[in-house]
Order: structure tokens, then C-alpha cells, then sequence
């Protein structure tokens, strides 16, 4: 894999549960070296590296769930990869400047917002 994981907090806030929204804290995200929208849209011609990322997509939807059992995002309501990587590249289109990986709590967002 070409990109290595490490620590890095992201410089807006994410808010991934109501309380956190509530407080206005920060949430700093275990991700990719490079997880700025550009890095996004040079992996779709990289196969193994777009996996990857939308991997982590769903593995940060996993620990949500870990997180809320009463708000679970269940896989009938997940999108399919490609669905995901379409979601992905919207999100970047309307926050070019912001990280990918804030993608994954505003899909949880949208997710939630759906009955």
C-alpha cells in the first residue's frame, strides 16, 4: 500500500456523536498520510490505494457503531463501493480543501438523517 497510516488531527471539527457536537471538540482521526481531496482523486486510477480508502470509510462507520449501538448504521442502509467512492467524490467536489476522511462522518450524518 503506498500510503502509510498515522496520527493527524484534522483542522476542523468532525462531530461524530451529539455530544461531541454539542462541546465543539475536535476529533482526531487515525488516517493516511495524505488525506487531503487531491490524494482522493489522484486514487482513481490506483486500484489497491482507493481500496484502501474506502475501507477506511467503512471501518470509521465501524467504530461509530461500536460507539452508538442505539444509532447503528446497518449494511442494508451502507452504500456499495462504488456508491461509496461516488459519495467520496462529492464530498470533495463541495469541500475540495478539507480531508476525504471527513467524508465518513458526514456519511453517518446523511445516514442518520434517512428513516
Amino acid at each position: 500500500m503506498k500510503a502509510s497510516i498515522k496520527t493527524f488531527g484534522i483542522a476542523f471539527t468532525l462531530c461524530i456523536s451529539s455530544a461531541a457536537c454539542a462541546q465543539d471538540v475536535p476529533t482526531h482521526m487515525l488516517a493516511f498520510d495524505d488525506s487531503s481531496c487531491s490524494a482522493w482523486k489522484a486514487s482513481a486510477t490506483d486500484i489497491d490505494l482507493r481500496a484502501a480508502y474506502l475501507f477506511w470509510i467503512r471501518g470509521y462507520v465501524s467504530g461509530y457503531n461500536a460507539h452508538q449501538p442505539k444509532q447503528q448504521i446497518y449494511g442494508d442502509r451502507f452504500p456499495n463501493l462504488d456508491a461509496l467512492a461516488l459519495y467520496v467524490d462529492k464530498y470533495c467536489h463541495d469541500h475540495p480543501f478539507d480531508p476525504f476522511v471527513g467524508a465518513a462522518p458526514a456519511l453517518i450524518d446523511d445516514l442518520n438523517a434517512t428513516p
